[in-house]
């Protein structure tokens, strides 16, 4: 640093001493000589140090594109399976929904066929039941025909107009009691 003295004189700590009225010390003219050039301010060697420079910056920003790329075909091929066990997931869900769906029409059908056979068979038994009580009508009718008229003994040898007469009008008495139910 420099510091002022009493009489007007400036000490120069780093050199000798020199009167403040006089000027500025001359400077010396440097030389671009190539002797004087050293190895750091070579043309040469800043133009390799620049495509060195430019070199490492493009395997940089390369090898960041690279990455970036590879970073976003992860995660596209993340997207991309989670969308297709999605879809895998409501396939197997619709699956399983159309599944029960038949299941239940199945067991639809089965009931209706179920009911479609307790119907038949129960008008089956209702037919054999009337059939059943038709012949059992029948038969006590015939019974009670029997029990009513007893053919006279002429008309056991002869079959003569009167005996017919007889058996008709019989028949239609018998007819009419047992359309009364006097029986």
């Amino acid at each position: 640093m420099d510091a002022q003295d009493g009489g007007g004189e400036w000490k120069d700590t780093q050199g000798p001493l020199r009167k403040a009225d006089a000027g500025p010390a001359p400077r010396r003219r440097r030389r671009f000589a190539p002797h004087a050039r050293s190895w750091t301010t070579h043309p040469l060697t800043l133009s390799l140090a620049l495509v060195i420079g430019v070199a490492l910056a493009w395997v940089i920003t390369v090898s960041i594109v690279r990455w970036r790329a590879q970073v976003a075909a992860e995660h596209l091929m993340q997207v991309t399976q989670e969308a297709a066990r999605q879809a895998e997931l409501r396939a197997q869900q619709a699956q399983r929904e159309a599944a029960e769906r038949e299941e239940q029409r199945q067991t639809k059908l089965q009931q209706q066929e179920a009911l479609k056979a307790q119907a038949f068979a129960a008008r089956q038994q209702a037919e054999e039941d009337a059939r059943r009580a038709e012949a059992a009508a029948a038969d006590r009718k015939e019974k009670a025909w029997a029990k009513f008229y007893r053919r006279p003994a002429f008309c056991e040898t002869a079959a003569t107009m009167e005996c017919v007469n007889g058996y008709i009008r019989a028949r239609r008495s018998f007819e009419e009691k047992w359309n009364k139910a006097e029986f």
